[in-house]
């Protein structure tokens, strides 16, 4: 599911508004809002992202991939079409999902599942408790790789400089 949520004081129409996934970046009209659609003030919109059934008022008609994609929002044609949000993401944890963390800000943290309420950021894991577990220099095929093994049952966060 995708959460939307209105950090202002007055109702916003989404009739006409889009969402589009990393699978078709240039069709920014995947799914669009019908008409009537509204988030109240401060409110949330919830709409489901099932891609084994067609699109309807309440689902996208398009999945959400667990390894990792990007989400788009885009305004009404009649207002350009512009994108007004995305969210790019990685692998995503069973059984949390990611938010903005405060509500309505620009930090995206693995949350615990919310629908329809504030965000809460997820517990997560001492790295200090992370172990090397298993390691393969100069493999017949494929790679090098190594293995890490949490033995806690928070998650950890991976925060990798490039």
């Amino acid at each position: 599911m995708i959460e939307l949520f209105n950090p202002t004081s007055n109702a916003v129409s989404l009739a006409d508004m889009s969402l589009s996934d990393g699978s078709q970046p240039h069709n920014p009209r995947k799914y669009v809002f019908p008409a009537g659609v509204t988030i109240p003030a401060r409110g949330y919109y919830v709409i489901l992202c099932d891609g084994s059934a067609p699109a309807s008022p309440t689902n996208t008609g398009f999945g959400i991939k667990a390894n990792g994609d990007l989400i788009y929002l885009y305004d009404k044609p009649a207002n350009g079409g512009s994108r007004l949000d995305l969210v790019d993401y990685g692998v995503q944890a069973k059984d949390y999902s990611i938010g903005r963390v405060p509500l309505g800000g620009s930090n995206w943290v693995l949350t615990l599942p919310s629908a329809r309420a504030a965000n809460v950021a997820a517990t997560l894991g001492d790295p200090f408790q992370l172990r090397l577990n298993e390691w393969m220099a100069d493999p017949a095929s494929g790679d090098d790789w190594l293995e890490l093994y949490n033995p806690v049952r928070n998650p950890w966060r991976w925060a990798a400089s490039t």
